[in-house]
């Protein structure tokens, strides 16, 4: 909320915004490896993601532009991600991100932004709930 709260260079709610759309968790979610939040959240945490070849367990990490997302090596034949290429031709992505359904890795290529991402919920009303 501080980091919102502080940007000098945009609105607080784009801010915020931003920095919902670029954990990690919700990342792996857009990306289509899980069908929910919770489950990417749970993905993370099992250590089933790397970011730039270094296993994260910490579903909140913040990610910035040019971060590769990509599925840990051992944890390809998992149960949940079998047949993940034919799922994923049926979701569709997220203008800010790029991925490869074969290598199973991901790129963020630009900051997500309101209109290219559904906000999740009125930000501002949030932000003046925790400004009082």
């Amino acid at each position: 909320m501080n980091k919102a709260l502080g940007a000098r260079d945009v609105a607080p709610s784009e801010r915020l915004h931003e920095l919902l759309e670029l954990r990690l968790d919700n990342v792996v979610w857009r990306l289509g490896l899980t069908s929910t939040r919770r489950g990417a959240r749970q993905m993370v945490a099992h250590g089933h993601v790397t970011v730039g070849s270094k296993k994260i367990r910490v579903p909140s990490h913040i990610l910035s532009v040019g971060d590769t997302i990509a599925v840990r090596e051992g944890s390809k034949e998992h149960g949940v991600l079998v047949g993940f290429a034919e799922k994923f031709a049926e979701r569709p992505l997220a203008s800010w991100l790029s991925w490869n359904p074969k290598a199973m890795e991901g790129l963020v290529v630009a900051k997500p932004t309101a209109t290219s991402a559904d906000p999740a919920g009125d930000l501002v009303a949030v932000l003046s709930f925790y400004t009082r």
